[in-house]
């Protein structure tokens, strides 16, 4: 008993019998995958947890660090291949039911049509499967931070998620099996060739390498990323802290949607975009060629079924074209990581799903162009030569004699016994005529070198070398030096801090034409104390705290304390000073600064505390509370900056 026959067994009678069984078996797992999706949680961390509803409730909150609208988009996407399953799932019934009669829309042998109505119920669960993978993806491209020797990873979870991979995984390899199962019962049915069987297993390849190509894009990383920030005396350890970015698909279509503010995150969605509609396409030109070589082997001659059974060539252009694509998806996708955090030293690397994807897509043309030059040519040539032979615009079907499974009182049969076919019958090798061959040749050579000519494009420099399209390329050190400042005075009891965001203080709400760069945060606090209350009182003197610090804990701060001579004025000054990098406050998306380190979501925040507000006392032990004092706070912001105005001057 070889594996034809065991599946054979697994699946019970064919026909009618099957088709219910199979029907009602993609109708479970895609109605669970469903419910599983609207109802379970999709992402849970601790007592949190959130569910496609809840999401919709909070339409712009951001429990997977990205918007629930655009998390919504990849549900819907996997709730819709849910329901296209449960749909072909109900095909499947009522055919097998004979409520519906497929054979009036597809004149084949009933193992074409089944062969048929598999490959698109495939089609339909990998939707669903490609849904679910994206959102899992997300929940897998949470942060990591490590410090001292301790890696701390986010615990998230997502059960609807994995439920929805689960089944959907299922139903699509069922599909596939069952896709390739009933095309090599049809080449045996119509008689076994090794061309025709070696065709079967090409499709399956193809579709194979197809599917989970599809699938590592969408669960795997693309890129990564991390980020150091310097320890010191203001964080709780004083070694450096690293936290690990991961990007997966639906994670860098969130930012890719944004051309204008990342256009290289932008050319890599479409990029990832592309090879996965080439991966597609793929599948689906692998799946027809199943269903063509299944008719073929039945009998069917005509032009229809002669074209459907020579895609699997289509197919493997595809698969080289995306596996160009993904080089060049491979070359972008460390530039597109530190666009994204404008820092170009930024380490950035690529994620093991893409490289996987890469490798998979590569070794699956490799595969399928030695089979193809092994055993397969001679049927693709044969059926190319669809033009020149016989075969009208009626589909041809098995003769009379042979067997039809929807016949009149009958359930179903057995498969046939492989072992008793016999040796398959000798069958007069096509001749194709050197000019058509050599077209042919010239077709793939001319489609393979575009293919490559795609390819090296992509993993060139998207901008060509002249930086970011549509951004000025700028040195922060080479533009106009700017020094602003901004006073206030205020009145702080004992024991009250003014905390002040510096940068918002100085320069005002992000402008849309300018970007300053700032170098350093000066902050002078002064104020006077009151004289003695009388003769035999003395006040003491005031104390005052002073920090600046950068709100992304990434410089050491600058921290001062001061008190005043009895009875007089007193100041304190604190600076914050960057060596290294720039702070970027306004529209970053006008400029290109090239190597330049630059932050640009952080601001410096200024704390003013009144320690202690000095009593007024006597020898005798007397005691006046002073409550608080007045204080003047200066902030001086230095730089450079740039403007559209100053650039068009």
């Amino acid at each position: 008993m070889d594996w034809d026959d065991l599946v054979a067994k697994v699946a019970g009678n064919e026909g009618a019998p099957r088709y219910i069984r199979i029907g009602a078996f993609l109708l479970a797992l895609s109605f669970i995958s469903f419910l599983a999706l609207l109802f379970m949680p999709l992402y849970s961390s601790g007592d949190q947890s959130y569910s496609y509803f809840d999401l919709q409730e909070d339409i712009h909150g951001m429990p997977f660090g990205i918007s629930n609208e655009h998390v919504i988009g990849h549900v819907n996407f996997a709730l819709a291949g849910c329901i296209l399953t449960e749909l072909i799932a109900l095909v499947l019934i009522l055919e097998g039911k004979r409520v519906i009669n497929l054979r009036r829309f597809l004149v084949w042998h009933a193992e074409a049509r089944a062969t048929s109505l598999y490959a698109l119920s495939t089609v339909m669960a990998t939707i669903a499967l490609a849904g679910a993978a994206s959102l899992w993806g997300l929940v897998a491209s949470m942060p990591t931070v490590s410090m001292d020797g301790i890696v701390a990873e986010a615990e998230v979870g997502s059960s609807g998620t994995a439920v929805a991979l689960v089944m959907m995984g299922v139903c699509v390899l069922a599909m596939l099996f069952m896709t390739y199962y009933n095309c090599v019962l049809s080449v045996y049915r119509g008689g076994v060739t090794p061309r025709t069987r070696n065709m079967a297993r090409i499709t399956m390849l193809l579709a194979l390498v197809s599917v989970a190509g599809i699938i590592l894009l969408r669960l795997g990383t693309i890129s990564t990323g991390s980020i150091i920030i310097d320890g010191g005396p203001d964080n709780f350890l004083d070694d450096p802290i690293e936290i690990d970015f991961f990007y997966s698909s639906a994670r860098i279509g969130y930012y890719g949607d944004r051309p204008g503010d990342y256009p290289l995150m932008a050319s890599l969605d479409l990029q990832l975009g592309a090879i996965q509609v080439l991966l597609g396409m793929t599948l689906l030109a692998a799946l027809a060629g199943a269903i063509g070589v299944s008719a073929h082997s039945l009998g069917g001659n005509s032009q229809r079924v002669r074209r459907t059974a020579s895609i699997p060539a289509l197919a493997l252009f595809l698969l080289a074209s995306a596996s160009f694509y993904g080089m060049g998806a491979a070359g972008v996708a460390p530039a597109a990581v530190r666009e994204l955090w404008e820092n170009d030293s930024m380490p950035a690397g690529l994620g093991s799903g893409l490289i996987l994807a890469v490798v998979l897509i590569l070794v699956g043309v490799i595969l399928t162009v030695l089979y193809f030059f092994k055993a397969g040519s001679e049927f693709v040539i044969d059926s190319f030569s669809f033009w020149k032979e016989g075969g009208g615009p009626e589909e041809d079907v098995i003769p009379s004699g042979g067997v039809e499974v929807f016949g009149p009182g009958k359930d179903g049969e057995e498969p046939v016994d492989v072992e008793a076919v016999g040796p398959p019958a000798p069958r007069k090798k096509p001749i194709l005529p050197k000019p058509v061959l050599i077209v042919l040749v010239v077709i793939l050579v001319i489609g393979m070198v575009l293919a490559a000519a795609v390819g090296v494009a992509m993993l060139r420099d998207p901008t060509g070398g002249h930086g970011i399209p549509g951004r000025t390329p700028v040195v922060p050190e080479e533009l106009p030096p700017f020094q602003m400042d901004h006073t206030q005075s205020t009145n702080l009891e004992e024991g009250d801090t003014l905390i002040d965001d510096a940068l918002l203080a100085v320069l005002g709400p992000h402008p849309d034409e300018t970007v300053y760069f700032v170098k350093s945060v000066t902050v002078r606090v002064q104020w006077s104390d009151e004289p003695d209350a009388g003769i035999l009182w003395t006040n003491q003197p005031d104390t005052f705290d002073l920090e600046v610090i950068d709100t992304g804990d990434v410089f050491a701060p600058g921290i001062a304390t001061g008190e005043n001579a009895q009875g007089g004025p007193g100041s304190i000054d604190a600076r914050w000073y960057s060596a290294e990098f720039w702070f970027a406050w306004g529209n970053l998306s006008l400029v290109d600064t090239g190597d330049a380190d630059v932050i640009s979501e952080a601001s410096v925040d200024v704390h003013v505390t009144m320690s202690n507000a000095g009593d007024q006392t006597t020898r005798l032990g007397r005691t006046q509370t002073d409550p608080g004092n007045q204080c003047t706070v200066t902030i001086t912001v230095e730089g450079t900056y740039y403007t559209v105005a100053e650039e068009g001057q």
